[in-house]
């Protein structure tokens, strides 16, 4: 095919961002590819009255907003008519502490789409990582999974539009990712950790949920109360498994050491030492893209 028969995929990335979040460094200078069509729609909650003068990039809008959460103001402006689903292919909805930069985006996208997954996450390294399912583990592409975290799922439109009721009254999203495996049927090859892709989050989980009307634990147990008489809810962290995973070509040596690093890292992490923890986070997230 010529390239100027080409269809681009068409991905809308959907993040709300504050004033110096971590997500801006990434989105000011967000990738750009002849088959990948991104349209990046940004929720402003801060207090900047010039904070759109800070994107010159015609691919990106941006709406004020300053309702807490991420999911609730997805659902918001798809009733609006402000997000139309049939405009996309995939959709990701990133949180803004995270960080990744345009290697790793271009492979999570990229892996997406040649192992035709409906919904994704790349591998991640930092704060919050009792889930260690979502942990980043170099010896994979990726993992199947019943579990993709509510940080930065990716969805196909067709997977979005099954799971798109739970993005309602959900406030912090606490729960409603343990419900999306089972609104797809529980596949076992749609949904994936691409450990390829390395994404890191960069604080400390709950530090913010005082702005929700409600405890995490009672977001948690609505999710229940709502969803688990109609589907096979994944509840305890136990219920979430790797179904089957592409292995990398070995390099075993290299990648055992890099594995040991990172749960070393999470272990600072989870003490408490954030700056000493950055730092080796991004001297291992160097070393690691070496071996991707």
């Amino acid at each position: 095919m010529k390239n100027s028969e080409m269809v681009s995929t068409r991905i809308l990335i959907f993040v709300p961002v504050g004033d110096n979040c971590e997500a801006l460094t990434w989105l000011k200078n967000f990738p750009k590819r002849s088959d990948l069509d991104f349209s990046i729609l940004l929720v402003y909650y801060g207090n900047n009255p010039n904070f759109h003068e800070y994107f010159s990039d015609s691919r990106v809008s941006i709406i004020t907003d300053t309702s807490p959460s991420k999911f609730e103001k997805f659902k918001k402006y798809f009733d609006a008519g402000r997000i139309t689903l049939e405009n996309y292919d995939l959709i990701w909805l990133a949180d803004d502490d995270i960080r990744i930069d345009e290697v790793n985006i271009l492979r999570f996208f990229d892996t997406v789409l040649k192992h035709n997954l409906e919904i994704a996450q790349p591998g991640c390294l930092g704060f919050a990582m009792g889930k260690q399912i979502v942990r980043r583990d170099l010896r994979y592409i990726l993992r199947y999974s019943n579990y993709v975290d509510g940080m930065a799922p990716l969805f196909t439109q067709s997977a979005l539009k099954k799971c798109l009721l739970t993005f309602q009254n959900c406030e912090s999203g606490r729960g409603i990712d343990h419900v999306w495996a089972a609104m797809l049927g529980n596949p076992l090859d749609k949904i994936a950790i691409i450990d390829s892709s390395l994404m890191i989050h960069m604080k400390p989980s709950g530090i913010n949920y005082s702005r929700f009307s409600n405890s995490i634990q009672e977001q948690y147990e609505r999710v229940k109360t709502l969803y688990g008489p109609l589907v096979e809810m994944h509840y305890s962290w136990e219920d979430l498994v790797v179904h089957n995973s592409i292995i990398k070509p070995s390099r075993n040596r290299e990648i055992n050491v890099l594995n040991n690093i990172q749960n070393k890292l999470v272990e600072i992490q989870n003490i408490g030492i954030s700056k000493l923890s950055r730092h080796f986070i991004f001297k291992f997230k160097q070393n690691s893209n070496k071996l991707s």
